[in-house]
C-alpha cells in the first residue's frame, strides 16, 4: 500500500448525496467519488482554547503530504468523511484518529452545515460538511496526532487570524508542534504563516469559522456559521 493510500484509502466507501444533501441511495469508492466529483458528507471540527496569556487561540492541522486533496495545507483541526452508513455518532471517531483526543458528542457545539467545492485537474471534491466547535476549558491537551494524516499542529491567536483574513497583515505568528513520530509531537515553537498556507476557499470560511469558535469560547450558546460576518477576501 502506498503512503497516499494509508492517508486516503481509495477503497473507503461513501454515500453519494444530491446537491441539497439528500441521499441518492448510491455508494461509491473514495477514489471514484473524488474522480467524478460526487457530493458526499464530511465532518469538520474547530478546536479553540486560551493561550497562557488568556488570548483566544484556534488550532489547525497541516495536512500530510500523503493526503489525496490539498497536501501540506493548513486545515481545520479535524476533518474527515462519513463512511457509508455512518451517522455523526460514528464519525466523531475521526477526532481520536487524527489528533488523539476523544471528547463526547455532547461536548461539541454544532455551528452549521457547509456546502463546498474544490476543483483540481487531478480531483474534484464536493462536500456537505457538518461543522462543530470543541472548546477547551482547561490547558491545551497533549495531542497525539496520526502521522499518516497530519504533518504538524498549529495554534494561532484568533484576533490576529481575523486581521490576516481581512488583509490588514500578510503574515501572523503562531505556535507549531511538529509530528515527530506516529502519535508523538515535539515542543511548541514559534512560526509565521500567511493565507497561502491554508486550504483555499471562496466563502470566507476561515474567518467565519474563527469567529464562530471565538463566540463559542466566550460562552455564546447560539453560534452558527450563518450568523457571523464573512471576511472581505475569499479565504
Amino acid at each position: 500500500m502506498s503512503d497516499q493510500n494509508t492517508a486516503s484509502p481509495p477503497d473507503e466507501l461513501f454515500d453519494i448525496l444530491n446537491e441539497d444533501g439528500s441521499m441518492t441511495g448510491n455508494v461509491k469508492r473514495r477514489a471514484d467519488v473524488h474522480r467524478d466529483g460526487d457530493w458526499h458528507r464530511a465532518f469538520h471540527l474547530w478546536i479553540a482554547g486560551k493561550s497562557d496569556e488568556g488570548a483566544s487561540e484556534v488550532l489547525f492541522q497541516r495536512r500530510s503530504v500523503r493526503k489525496d486533496t490539498w497536501p501540506r495545507r493548513l486545515d481545520v483541526a479535524v476533518g474527515g468523511h462519513f463512511r457509508a452508513g455512518e451517522t455523526i455518532h460514528d464519525v466523531i471517531r475521526e477526532i481520536d484518529e487524527e489528533v488523539g483526543i476523544a471528547p463526547r458528542l455532547d461536548e461539541l457545539v454544532y455551528v452549521g452545515m457547509r456546502r463546498t467545492e474544490s476543483l483540481n485537474p487531478a480531483w474534484q471534491d464536493r462536500e456537505i460538511q457538518d461543522v462543530y466547535v470543541l472548546i477547551l476549558d482547561a490547558e491545551w491537551p497533549r495531542f497525539a496526532p496520526n502521522a499518516d494524516e497530519i504533518e504538524s499542529l498549529l495554534r494561532v491567536d484568533a484576533e490576529q487570524l481575523l486581521r490576516l483574513c481581512r488583509g490588514e497583515v500578510t503574515r501572523v505568528n503562531g505556535l507549531v508542534a511538529d509530528v515527530i513520530a506516529d502519535r508523538q509531537i515535539g515542543e511548541w515553537h514559534r512560526t509565521t504563516i500567511g493565507l497561502d498556507d491554508f486550504v483555499p476557499t471562496k466563502d470566507g470560511y476561515l474567518a467565519r469559522g474563527t469567529m464562530a469558535a471565538m463566540r463559542a469560547l466566550s460562552g455564546d450558546s447560539n453560534v452558527t456559521l450563518d450568523r457571523v460576518e464573512a471576511a472581505k477576501d475569499d479565504v
